[in-house]
């Protein structure tokens, strides 16, 4: 709003804007990365008079000094704003390196390439809101879809008993086979595929794993600088301040 204003935006993702919702919903319409970004972050930047740092990780704060701490340097601050999102949330159980999670634009044109050219068998694990997008999406661009829950049906947390099961239909009708009260175990790579263990002693081979299983706040940089932490930052709710002056989250 104040275009006098100075504003440097660090962030370690090339910096593209695009509306995040839509990658629980893009594979099956067959869109490419490039159609999704509404705009690069050159462009944006310029746009809006903004410093942007894309590919450049923060590494630290100094409230003291009032400084942000970067792979690109070091620079002072006036006020600071976190504004770093959630990251995955992975269970021991499921190997970072085995499933793809869908957080970011990076992350889902890794899938689609992994998808790319052929129909997959794909298990996602995870029923809540994205997963179940996720594997309506994926069975509608032609791929085998699992859909696993330790809830006995999927959307269990969110919606009355009638809904569920009316969801669970759904997903029936249109091809996703539903496992629920089922717990992953581990997974393994075999060869080019992926076996997926429950701890009810099944197996489950798949081409990809993708992981729904909820998002936690990124705490690295507000447990370094020592500001108030409980399960998120905390904030002053009138002027979203955190406990260390000048810092805002």
């Amino acid at each position: 709003l104040d275009r006098e204003a100075p504003i440097t935006l660090v962030t370690a993702c090339p910096g593209e804007v695009y509306h995040k919702p839509e990658l629980s919903v893009a594979l099956s319409r067959g869109v490419e990365a490039s159609a999704l970004a509404r705009e690069s972050g050159a462009d944006a930047a310029r746009r809006l008079g903004v410093t942007l740092l894309n590919h450049t990780f923060a590494v630290g704060v100094s409230p003291a000094l009032k400084q942000l701490r970067t792979t690109r340097g070091s620079f002072p601050y006036r006020a600071l704003v976190l504004a770093h999102g959630a990251r995955p949330a992975l269970p021991a159980a499921l190997p970072e390196s085995l499933c793809w999670r869908i957080n970011h634009l990076q992350g889902w044109t890794g899938l689609q390439s992994a998808l790319h050219g052929a129909s997959r068998k794909v298990a996602v694990i995870g029923a809540g809101m994205i997963g179940c997008e996720l594997a309506e999406d994926l069975v509608q661009a032609g791929h085998r879809v699992t859909l696993l829950d330790r809830q006995k049906g999927p959307l269990d947390s969110l919606l009355p008993p009638p809904a569920v099961t009316r969801m669970r239909e759904h997903l029936n009708a249109i091809g996703v086979e539903f496992l629920g009260g089922v717990t992953v175990a581990g997974i393994e790579q075999r060869g080019a595929a992926h076996a997926v263990h429950t701890e009810h002693g099944h197996t489950l081979l798949v081409d990809q794993v993708v992981a729904a299983t909820g998002l936690i706040t990124e705490s690295r940089l507000a447990r370094q600088a020592g500001l108030a932490f409980d399960r998120g930052i905390v904030v002053d709710p009138a002027t979203l301040a955190t406990s260390e002056p000048d810092i805002y989250a």
